[in-house]
């Protein structure tokens, strides 16, 4: 029996502010005595996006607004819903708990609140009816039906080694040598005790994984996808991969296109493969950090290693985890004034929590997260996104931004504090938020404020505050008395504070032995 409970949402508040409305992840349906029919289309649509609630007894009126008009029996609605959710004829998975339904009352009126979780990527998709072409997918307030591709794409990220598969019809004449023997250099460099530089190119290549034998096929060597991604020629790597395309732009100043651009296909770079695009665009992007030096604690000049080490971890992450096999989206990495942003083919296949806490870890390209590591130039176990934070921390970056649905992921790496995106902001309005960012902790009333700023009456001091507080750059703490003025906490201080209390239990539970 499900109890009355609070609910994860807050549905009385957002009707209070009349912010009852459909999005992305919030779907409202009436029901009365039965389940409506149209919920199984929701539950796979969340389950297969992003996740979300979909909340029974709300009601959309003749005039598009929602008003809430409960439901009457419950209990049958609920023994619907796990009955035929625990139907594979109906449905192909039940992924719902009583932990995720709760029923809440509002106004004397009855309305449940169901969670959808979003799946693994090896449960995607859930559908309907036994046919897996009964998937829907999330998109803005609607759920649609998945298209063909939107299906195919599902089904490949159940592999973690997409580009393992072998090619007939592939040999050595179709890599870029020029490429495979800068490769095998860089690796004689790193490993002088493993004799890579007196292999031939074959051995080599086979050492390393890109050649393997097809023990399907008499055991013939055959190439794998990644290798021809990594080192090949660019025309045999589109007689494969027809779509296949990397670009790079420069977007910096006011410059109605580019700055700078690298460009597959181009006959300035006739033989754009993986490794050949990491090597020039990495450069570039290195190039592209101008901000100025800063002193340590110990007043000595910091470099900008550690920056370049954050964009070649969100470069390399772009490039291994691409499906190559989608045929819409390109791997563009682009430089702007104030951001980098990396754009691959293909979902994000961990959720972005465990991508900023560093607990997870779901290659799409094993073989090229192999070549790359190699090199030293990726991570195996998530690490490497725990090197982007570290940067973001310690230079007090706005926290990256990921946008991944089924077809494409964005990753936004920003290189500016929160303060420096706003661009309506004055110098004064600046410098109240520098002092407030600087203060305890707790904060600091507006008294204190006034002190170590005299030259602002109490007047134009309360309206920053004002404006500084709805841009969503500080809070206010306390009542009118008590009240203090604070920096709004960004996720990656919670994600700072949780490794720090970590740390200290562990020190306690070692000095216990």
């Amino acid at each position: 029996m499900i109890t009355e409970k609070k609910v994860s949402i807050d549905l009385k508040k957002l009707i209070n502010e009349n912010h009852i409305y459909e999005s992305v992840n919030i779907e409202y349906k009436r029901a009365r005595n039965e389940l409506p029919r149209d919920f199984w289309k929701t539950y796979s649509a969340f389950a297969n996006t992003a996740g979300g609630y979909i909340i029974l007894g709300i009601t959309e009126n003749n005039e598009q607004c929602f008003e809430v008009t409960g439901v009457l029996d419950s209990d049958h609605i609920l023994d619907q819903l796990f009955s035929i959710g625990n139907n594979p004829n109906k449905v192909s998975k039940n992924i719902l708990s009583t932990e995720d339904i709760e029923i809440d009352n509002i106004d004397g009126k009855t309305v449940i609140i169901i969670h959808i979780p979003e799946v693994s990527v090896q449960e995607k998709p859930i559908f309907l009816n036994n046919e897996l072409s009964q998937s829907y997918i999330r998109k803005h307030s609607g759920d649609y039906k998945i298209s063909t591709d939107e299906l195919a794409a599902l089904l490949r990220d159940r592999s973690d080694h997409l580009d393992y598969e072998l090619l007939d019809n592939y040999t050595i004449e179709d890599l870029d040598i020029d490429s495979v023997e800068r490769y095998k250099f860089e690796l004689h460099k790193r490993n002088p005790d493993m004799g890579f530089n007196k292999m031939d190119n074959d051995l080599f290549l086979q050492r390393i994984g890109v050649l393997v034998e097809d023990r399907n096929d008499n055991r013939i060597i055959k190439m794998r996808l990644g290798g021809l991604l990594f080192f090949g020629k660019y025309e045999a790597i589109k007689s494969r991969l027809p779509h296949y395309h990397v670009d790079y732009f420069d977007r910096r100043g006011e410059t109605e296109r580019w700055r700078d651009r690298v460009d597959g296909g181009n006959f300035e770079f006739p033989d754009l493969n993986l490794y050949n695009y990491f090597l020039i665009v990495y450069d570039k992007l290195s190039n592209s950090i101008e901000r100025p030096f800063e002193l340590d604690t110990n007043m000595i000049r910091k470099t900008q290693v550690d920056i370049k080490t954050a964009l070649r971890e969100a470069f390399v992450n772009m490039i291994i985890h691409a499906d190559y096999l989608n045929s819409r989206y390109s791997l563009i990495a682009e430089v702007y004034d104030l951001y980098y942003s990396f754009k691959n083919p293909g979902t994000m296949k961990i959720s972005k929590s465990e991508f900023f806490l560093g607990s997870n870890s779901r290659p799409r390209n094993t073989l090229l997260v192999n070549l790359f590591t190699r090199l030293g130039a990726a991570e195996h176990a998530g690490s490497g996104s725990q090197k982007i934070i570290k940067v973001v921390k310690e230079h007090q970056f706005s926290l990256p931004e990921i946008d991944s649905n089924c077809e494409q992921t964005s990753f936004k790496l920003w290189v500016v504090e929160d303060i420096e995106r706003c661009d309506n902001l004055t110098n004064k309005e600046k410098l109240i938020y520098k002092s407030i960012s600087q203060g305890r902790i707790e904060g600091l009333s507006k008294s204190e404020i006034q002190d170590l700023h005299p030259e602002f009456s109490l007047s134009q001091l309360t309206r920053v505050l004002d404006k500084l507080v709805d841009k969503k750059l500080i809070i206010k703490q306390g009542g009118n008395r008590n009240r203090t003025y604070a920096r709004s906490f960004q996720p990656l201080e919670a994600i700072s504070r949780f490794e720090h209390i970590s740390e200290a239990i562990k020190k306690l539970l070692l000095k216990d032995i």
